[in-house]
């Protein structure tokens, strides 16, 4: 048996490959070829194997990675033929949904955020829709010229690159919007401070410790930010209580059936991780 591989999997595991390339010359009784491109020495050690050796069988191909084919083999192999096109539906909605809520977002925030206030400021209504909607194609034009470089072997598949790259600023929004919601003597320099901390910890914590997990990265980040911060309230906190207005025109009375599916909610949460730990 001879064992193809791929550029990736060379690339991702080289020691690896020159062991796998040095099994296969040995099966073949032919000496390993001198290179640097293992792939491609591999490639060229197997062409003729089917003609020149009928008694080797090439069994499997090793990939370096395939992050994004999860799901789709999840989909194939597990799930009914009856339900198929239920959860392909479900899951482009999903991501249409998600990308059609970006693309607002991100509109929206050049829009109003850099064009009206640094370009614009006396921009009419009429020209700000414009500029919105203008952004949207520039968006796609730019995700998709972004989309072919997140295939490279050492960003992990898009979502493993979007989750690390969130991680250098959610940490600081979530615990900003935390001490602004339950310390109500918190100073407002803490929204800056927040801000700045949260890219230069998880730097920090991404460069040094790249092995560790994105989510333990955030929980740190937030951790040692609300330390900060909260040391920075207990120094010098406000004179007076932050008093957050009351909302009267919409009702906030929660029912007890609520209440109830949404401990339970929480618990079967709980459940699960103790479960799939």
């Amino acid at each position: 048996m001879v064992i193809p591989f791929d550029s990736d999997f060379a690339q991702l595991q080289p020691e690896l490959a020159a062991e796998m390339l040095s099994f296969n010359a040995a099966v073949l009784g032919k000496d390993v070829p001198e290179g640097e491109n293992l792939s491609e020495i591999n490639s060229t050690l197997l062409e003729d194997v089917d003609e020149s050796h009928p008694q080797v069988d090439v069994r499997q191909e090793l990939v370096g990675y395939d992050y994004d084919g999860a799901f789709p083999l999840l989909i194939r192999y597990l799930t009914p033929k009856g339900l198929r096109g239920f959860v392909l539906a479900a899951l482009m909605g999903a991501v249409i949904s998600s990308l059609a809520s970006m693309l607002n977002a991100a509109s929206t925030i050049f829009t109003m955020d850099i064009y009206r206030e640094w370009f614009n400021k006396k921009a009419a209504q009429s020209a700000l829709v414009w500029v919105g909607r203008c952004c949207v194609p520039i968006g796609v034009i730019i995700g998709c010229l972004i989309a072919p470089v997140l295939a490279n072997p050492r960003f992990k598949g898009a979502f493993a690159f979007i989750q690390e790259f969130q991680g250098f600023v959610s940490p600081g929004v979530l615990t900003i919007f935390l001490f602004g919601l339950f310390v109500k003597r918190t100073p407002r320099c803490c929204g800056v401070l927040g801000l700045v901390l949260s890219p230069i910890i998880y730097g920090i914590l991404f460069f040094g410790w790249g092995d560790m997990a994105f989510l333990n990265r955030m929980a740190i980040t937030v951790g040692a930010i609300a330390a900060i911060l909260l040391l920075v309230t207990l120094i010098n906190p406000m004179r007076e209580r932050i008093v957050l207005p009351e909302q009267t025109k919409i009702e906030l009375n929660w029912s007890k059936g609520s209440v109830y599916f949404g401990v339970f909610v929480i618990l079967l949460t709980v459940v699960l991780y103790i479960i799939f730990w």
